[in-house]
């Protein structure tokens, strides 16, 4: 089960709570949801108004997004 594995400092975020982390507005969460397919960090649909994020999944997006300055191009970490 999901809730088991979690450790305690990956607890289930709002996103009032994820959007400062990442650097972004509420609304910008909410904007990626709702496209599709959506775009942002993974997300967890408790019901239709009840969205949460873990902290693992905003981390490993982030660092998805990472640009490799290093190699001159510009282009992301794979």
């Amino acid at each position: 089960m999901l809730v088991d594995r979690l450790a305690s400092d990956d607890l289930p975020l709002s996103a009032e709570q994820a959007a400062p982390l990442i650097g972004v507005k509420t609304k910008t969460l909410h904007a990626w949801r709702q496209r599709r397919p959506p775009i942002g960090p993974r997300f967890i649909v408790i019901s239709g108004r009840c969205v949460r994020y873990l902290r693992s999944d905003i981390d490993a997006w982030l660092n998805s997004r990472r640009v490799d300055t290093e190699s001159g191009n510009g282009d992301r970490r794979s």
